[in-house]
């Protein structure tokens, strides 16, 4: 029994833990980062943990491109291939030198004092010569001037806290379209031949994700009316114009020519088969003639 109570116990605090929870992402296409043997492999850690360990790989500046995001109210069941299918698929091209993820972060926080402005002040502290930019006012040609220039650029990029709906469906659209949103703007600022890193970091969500009820209303048409009234008149036939007063053997041929030939035609054939099956049994054969012997034997008796 104590056993049973502490399972329970344990599934209740795990659960608990997993709703206060959010996904972190870092993955980049430089080879100077820290090897990954020192980091942490739980995927249920703390903020201050997770940090520690991400600072630890970015201290050295390795890439020319930072793209820092910051995705509120996300939850681990968000953080999946079908929701998210072009940010997981970058994380995975063979392009990628390094990456580092963990689905169940606890005390991720956003605003003053959270990972996203902690990371971003970091890299600015720790990277020389390093412009920090809005990754929405940024283009092509602001890459090709700091790539010429030999400036490292962080480009930031913070989504609505309020911007998630709690509808499970409504909330995977939203997911989908922010994703196709960050890939978009990845292929638009990527540089050929520079290095970048991409640090995806998000915040818990405070509520629970509930199913949309399918709710049916019924569409009337309301210039549609229905009579219901009944006539209680009594019918008179209409009169046409152009009645046909003639006979009935005037106004109809009932004994076409094709009749008429059928007719005679059936008239005669029953004529020659009356005839036919009189003749045939009239016939009349005596018994003495089958007695009477014509053959060679009665000749040589007479």
């Amino acid at each position: 029994m104590r056993l049973s109570i502490a399972a329970i116990a344990g599934g209740l605090a795990a659960a608990q833990a997993w709703e206060n929870t959010s996904p972190f992402l870092v993955f980049s296409t430089s080879s100077k980062f820290k090897p990954l043997q020192d980091a942490p492999k739980e995927q249920l850690q703390a903020a201050s943990t997770l940090l520690s360990t991400a600072k630890s790989f970015i201290e050295s500046c390795p890439s020319d491109f930072y793209y820092i995001i910051e995705q509120p109210k996300l939850s681990p069941l968000d953080f999946h291939p079908d929701a998210m299918p072009h940010l997981l698929r970058e994380s995975t091209s063979p392009a990628i030198k390094i990456k580092y993820s963990v689905s169940d972060v606890v005390g991720l926080k956003n605003g003053e004092g959270g990972a996203f402005k902690s990371i971003l002040d970091f890299i600015q502290a720790s990277c020389s010569n390093v412009q920090v930019r809005n990754w929405e006012a940024f283009d092509g040609e602001d890459i090709a001037e700091g790539l010429k220039s030999g400036e490292k650029t962080a480009l930031y990029l913070k989504f609505d806290s309020n911007e998630l709906s709690l509808a499970k469906g409504r909330r995977e659209h939203q997911v989908r379209a922010n994703d196709a949103r960050i890939d978009s703007m990845l292929r638009n600022t990527m540089a050929q031949g520079a290095d970048y890193t991409v640090i995806y970091i998000s915040t818990p969500l405070n509520g629970t994700v509930k199913e949309e009820a399918m709710v049916y209303e019924a569409e009337f048409d309301s210039q549609a009316h229905i009579d219901l009234k009944r006539s209680i008149q009594a019918r008179v036939p209409k009169e046409t114009p152009n009645k046909d007063h003639r006979p009935l053997f005037e106004k109809y041929q009932f004994l076409t020519p094709g009749i008429f030939m059928g007719l005679i035609t059936v008239i005669i054939m029953f004529i020659i088969i009356s005839v036919g099956i009189s003749a045939v049994s009239s016939l009349q054969v005596s018994y003495s003639a089958f007695d009477k012997e014509n053959g060679p034997a009665a000749q040589k008796k007479q």
